[in-house]
């Protein structure tokens, strides 16, 4: 599978790839890009029943900067019990 499909939630790019005889497997070039993955980036892998997921894993600043605004000042702070 090649290209761009679409849904509705938006364009989702869709490529194919091998798994090489040491278990790695190339990312491809236009994916790369899209998500601007670069050499040493850190990626987190996940199994979900039959599939394998790569995700962008967060530095400390872009964590941050995702949680911004989630918390207010002033809010109460949730309780946490073990």
């Amino acid at each position: 599978m090649k290209g761009l499909v679409g849904s509705k939630v938006g364009i989702m790019l869709a490529e194919e790839t091998v798994l090489d005889k040491k278990g790695r497997v190339v990312i491809p070039k236009p994916v790369r890009e899209r998500l601007k993955l670069v050499e040493g980036v850190k990626l987190k892998l996940v199994v979900e029943k039959s599939k394998v997921v790569l995700t962008k894993s967060l530095s400390p600043e872009e964590f941050i900067k995702e949680m911004e605004g989630c918390v207010t000042e002033g809010a109460p702070s949730p309780r946490l019990t073990l």
